[in-house]
């Protein structure tokens, strides 16, 4: 009866630790650049890897067609459109990464996230020029 007492504690102690560590050890990838001064950089070679580009503006979420970088006016022309349905679940949802869908991760890969600043709703297929002080933060997503 005395060992009961002591072991349930310890079990106990262990599935909680367990959870704990089971939640705090995500392997997903992501670099933020949070120099704000390499912006531009990051942006290029992003493109230079074909990576996939999301902007996230207030609520709004959308894929960047295409990315124009004037380094002189410090500013982005960039073309909008709808996410993919997939990666759209995946930027919602990170933890779903590690999930163990290799074939989903896999198509989810490469991509380059832009937070902007500002909440503002841009329309679709049609050139934005957007400056660079508007980027909050940017993350690479291996």
């Amino acid at each position: 009866m005395r060992p009961l007492r002591f072991l349930l504690p310890a079990i106990f102690g262990l599935i909680v630790l367990s959870i704990f560590w089971g939640c705090t050890s995500q392997s997903y990838n992501s670099k933020p650049g949070t120099d704000a001064s390499s912006y531009p950089r990051i942006i290029e070679r992003a493109q230079k890897n074909k990576r996939y580009f999301i902007m996230q503006s207030g609520i709004n979420i959308y894929h960047v067609n295409s990315v124009d970088l004037d380094k002189a006016k410090k500013q982005l022309t960039v073309t909008l459109d709808k996410v993919d349905s997939l990666r759209l679940v995946y930027f919602k949802n990170p933890a779903l990464r590690t999930s163990g869908q290799s074939t989903a991760n896999a198509a989810t890969n490469h991509e380059i996230h832009m937070y902007m600043k500002d909440s503002t709703s841009y329309t679709l297929d049609e050139p934005h020029t957007l400056p660079v002080n508007n980027v909050a933060r940017v993350e690479l997503v291996n």
